[in-house]
């Protein structure tokens, strides 16, 4: 039994902190780079929609479209970190509580099934602002992620 609770404690603490740095690593790239769209801008907004403006040859309608799309996703975006805020409280009260190993696993589960919703709903919201776009706009945005890639790298 102290062998699984260890396991879970390392399972939980590595969740955290894989989650935790995801979080610092989105946030010094936008914030120190001047991405800072302000305190109300999603992360996708700044990372995916923010980038959108700077490819060349974007029609009035594709903005548009992109505009819409965004504004259409806003509040899924919103109850998806509401539901995430909510886990994570919950896993740090009962953690502090001294809860049972079971209920730390379910906790840890419902977070890990929110996490892997979240990741799903950003490929498919960057898939439609991909069908959006042109071939050749696709190969700038993708040039532009490469770069930024190579950026954080450094």
């Amino acid at each position: 039994m102290n062998y699984r609770k260890t396991l879970m404690i390392i399972g939980v603490t590595t969740l955290f902190t894989l989650g935790g740095a995801s979080i610092a690593m989105a946030h010094s790239d936008f914030h120190g780079k001047g991405y800072n769209k302000g305190a109300q801008a999603s992360c996708s907004e700044r990372g995916g929609m923010r980038a959108m403006k700077h490819i060349d040859g974007l029609t009035d309608a594709q903005q548009a479209q992109l505009k819409d799309l965004a504004e259409a996703q806003r509040g899924q975006r919103q109850a998806q970190r509401e539901q995430m805020r909510e886990s994570r409280q919950a896993m740090h009260q009962a953690i502090s509580q001294g809860t049972n190993t079971v209920s730390l696993d379910v906790l840890a589960d419902q977070q890990a099934e929110l996490y892997k919703q979240g990741v799903l709903f950003r490929a498919q919201q960057q898939q439609q602002m991909l069908a959006i776009l042109n071939d050749e706009q696709r190969n700038q945005l993708m040039e532009m992620r490469q770069q930024r890639m190579e950026r954080r790298q450094q």
